[in-house]
């Protein structure tokens, strides 16, 4: 699959603040001389052409160089150097250590990222050495995105943290905003999205304390990169569209290029190809506008997918070549090896394996050369794959086995899902088919770890997520608190100065009695109002207090039971899929006996009922849910009709088999060919789901089925009765909500949706009539639902 290319806002957001706290630490530190009239620039050049050999010339050459860092690096340079020679000289330590980031900073442009920390270790040493918090901060910051641009994840957030640290205790909001966005970043590129969720949302809040509009549109756009990993396009869209708005809102074309690049990616992923297509463009137009050629790089290139995709490959070709040529201008060696290999997937794709191999191997020299062991793997695995295709299984052997071995140390699951898949199809063109199967269990067990693994992360993030607004609701009630107790503040000290008053006029005059009345009492009624509005902001906190944490429940309630269908629904759909995938490629690999043959379809049709079932319950609660499902009515005498389910649910129900259960019908008198006008099909669905439910969870004994006249004139009482293991009484009101059952943990003893009890509910509710339910645990339970003999309408 050939390799799309998100612009990710780190670099953008990362150097602009970062260049913007190195101009402010050198503005302070630079002062123009006073009476001149010249630029603070020409003021500078004349203290570096004076010959004098003081700090001032050795601050103007530090400053230089940071104006001079956009347009001319060499320049720049230049003027680092010097500056460092000129603080050596003199061992000014901190102008040495300031010298020595601007030189850091120089190289990590030029993508020397070895020597860039070099140059930052030492700024950092001398930074400590002298105590100087504010440009060690900035040293770990550059020696991190180091780190980060080489994917050595690991040391990045390391660094991070430490300059964490050192912010934290500096109280500076600005570093601690940008540490946790920077630590979102890493955690990102590890695909530890629950903890990126969590620095950014962290971010988030500092941001918006900080009212910096252009950083909180950042974290929106890295938001909404989680949200298309995870999937949710439609989460995703809606962080990308509030950070287009604030870009729009400051005109910032950086920003808007970005966005609309990343709003392509996600109606890619949706397979909207021609919207996808669209957005790209419009970003290809602004960074023509900006002349960033990185940018008009990666626009190509995701262009150049979108005709790949359609398979428009003579266009996609032309732009995949335009994108290379202009990674070999930037000399950005990764940037490189995507094109290469995005070309050699082409080829691949349009059956031109020579070629295919030779790009393949292009992009291979360079992941070699730049370490990059995620490139190594992925361009292994599309040998590996090519060449089964050549019918070349020895290489295809060994470039697969490479691909492993990188993919299982890395532990990048998506890779040794395609490995294993690939070594099955190799095994089996070989006629190994006993390793062919071992790669096929490895290949589904590994897809069904990857699901969960999925949801749990998923789930982690949403508890991170809670937290977060935990605290943040916690922040808004201390806030409130304080807005109080400024209030008694104020009520103490107005009530010191009223005594002081007082004291004063019994001291100056007698008279001032009445006087001193008049203002006490004025006093008592500010108090009684200061007081009684202390006492109401109280019982308000309490209230809000209360609210937020009835809120919270519901919403992790919900959470969680969405989270629990999820993975329910999961088990029973991909249990019987999996039977049935598994079976057939078994038929399909080496043909069975006449014997085994039958069996295995046998087992293929039993799952492909089961899987049916699962899916015609999903259909019912949707469309009782949206009030789209329509009742009959028919004639049925009830108890030939109660005999009919009997007798087919002895015959078909496996439970009573197995188990060897009682079963018995109970028939009133009153009830024996009593007439009913009433939808039987579903009259039988709701029997049919009570009547399972009690063989699945009853061991041994009898389940009965039953019916008698209700007390309400013209109803019916149906009943099914089991002496299973019960439901506790704190249960019962849950049991009929959809997806609920009485074990609700992943690893329950009982399989099933969670939807039987909840169809049963709605389609007795439509046939005007109100089930529940009786227990004792370990005792057994009672279903009863009435119903009107004749519906209405």
């Amino acid at each position: 699959m050939v390799k799309y290319i998100r612009e990710l806002s780190d670099s953008v957001i990362y150097w602009i603040k970062m260049k913007k706290t190195l101009f402010f630490l050198l503005s302070i530190l630079i002062l123009p001389q006073p009476g001149q009239s010249q630029s603070v620039i020409d003021s500078l050049r004349q203290v570096v052409a004076s010959q004098k050999a003081d700090s001032s010339k050795i601050k103007a050459l530090i400053y230089l160089s940071r104006n001079y860092a956009e347009d001319s690096s060499e320049k720049a340079k230049k003027f680092a150097d010097s500056a460092l020679a000129w603080a050596r000289r003199k061992d000014n330590t901190k102008m040495q250590s300031l010298a020595l980031l601007e030189i850091g900073s120089y190289y990590y442009d030029q993508h020397q990222f070895e020597k860039a920390r070099a140059y930052l270790f030492e700024s950092e040493k001398l930074a400590r050495k002298i105590n100087d918090t504010s440009t060690l901060a900035l040293a770990l910051n550059y020696i991190a995105i180091s780190y980060s641009d080489q994917s050595l994840n690991d040391s990045a957030i390391h660094t991070y943290k430490k300059a964490l640290k050192i912010d934290s205790a500096r109280l500076d909001t600005n570093g601690i905003a940008l540490n946790y966005y920077n630590l979102g970043i890493a955690y990102e590129y590890q695909n530890h999205y629950e903890q990126a969720v969590e620095y950014y949302l962290k971010g988030l809040v500092l941001e918006e304390q900080l009212n910096d509009s252009l950083d909180i549109a950042y974290l929106y756009n890295n938001l909404g990169n989680v949200y298309q990993v995870w999937g949710n396009y439609s989460k995703s869209l809606d962080y990308y569209f509030k950070a287009l708005g604030i870009f729009e809102q400051m005109n910032s074309k950086q920003g808007q290029a970005m966005i609309t690049n990343n709003i392509g990616i996600v109606y890619h992923d949706w397979k909207q190809f021609d919207k996808a297509l669209d957005y790209y463009e419009k970003g290809y137009e602004l960074e023509k506008e900006l002349n960033n050629t990185d940018g008009i790089s990666t626009s190509l290139n995701n262009i150049a997918i979108i005709y790949d995709e359609k398979q428009q490959y003579d266009t996609a070709l032309i732009l995949y070549h335009r994108s290379l040529e202009i990674e070999r201008e930037q000399n950005n060696k990764y940037g490189v090896a995507i094109a290469l290999g995005n070309i050699g997937e082409l080829f691949y794709n349009t059956a031109r394996y020579d070629s295919a191999i030779k790009y393949y191997q292009e992009a291979l020299k360079i992941y070699k050369k730049i370490k990059s062991l995620d490139g190594l793997a992925e361009t292994y695995q599309q040998l590996g794959r090519l060449f089964i295709v050549k019918k070349d299984f020895t290489l295809a052997d060994t470039y697969l086995k490479r691909s492993l071995r990188i993919s299982d140390s890395l532990n990048i699951t998506f890779l040794l899902k395609k490995n294993y898949k690939y070594l099955s199809e190799l095994y089996a063109e070989q006629g190994r088919f006993d390793k062919a199967f071992d790669m096929l269990q490895e290949f589904q067990q590994l897809n069904d770890s990857l699901y969960s693994e999925e949801l749990y992360r998923q789930l982690m993030a949403l508890e991170h997520v809670y937290e977060l607004e935990k605290k943040e609701q916690q922040i808004q009630l201390l806030n409130q608190q304080k807005e109080a107790d400024r209030l008694k503040l104020m009520n103490q000290k107005q009530k010191l100065k009223t005594n002081r008053i007082i004291l004063l006029v019994i001291s100056i005059v007698l008279a001032a009695i009445i006087v001193f009345a008049v203002i006490l009492r004025r006093q008592n009624l500010f108090r009684k109002r200061t007081n009684k509005l202390l006492t109401d902001q109280k019982t308000e906190l309490e209230k809000n207090k209360q609210k937020l944490i009835e809120a919270k429940e519901a919403a992790e309630e919900s959470e969680k039971l969405k989270t629990v269908f999820i993975a329910n629904m999961s088990h029973e759909i991909r249990t019987p899929m999996n039977g049935i995938i598994g079976f057939s490629e078994l038929i399909k690999n080496e043909p069975p006996t006449e014997e085994k043959l039958n069996f295995y379809l046998d087992i293929i049709i039993e799952n492909g009922k089961a899987l049916v079932e699962v899916l015609n319950d999903l259909i019912d609660i949707s469309l009782i849910e949206t009030g789209q499902l329509k009742l009959k009515q028919n004639k049925i005498n009830i108890s030939n009709f109660l005999e009919d389910l009997s007798l087919n649910f002895q015959k078909e129900n496996e439970q009573l088999q197995n188990k060897k259960l009682e079963f018995t019908t109970t028939i009133s008198d009153d009830c024996q060919n009593q007439i009913m006008h009433i939808d039987d099909y579903r009259l039988r669905q709701v029997l049919s789901n009570l009547l399972q439910n009690a063989a699945k969870y009853t061991e041994q004994g009898k389940v009965t089925l039953g019916c008698k006249p209700s007390e309400k004139e013209g109803f019916i009482d149906f009943y099914v009765k089991d002496t299973g293991i019960g439901i506790p009484e704190e249960r019962l009101e849950d049991i009929f909500d959809a997806f609920r059952q009485v074990d609700e943990s992943f690893s329950r003893k009982y399989g099933g949706t969670g939807l039987g009890l909840s169809i049963s509910k709605g389609l007795v509710k439509m046939m005007g009539g109100k089930i529940g339910a009786f227990s004792e645990l370990n005792k057994g339970s009672v279903f009863r639902f009435t119903i009107p003999i004749r519906q209405d309408g």
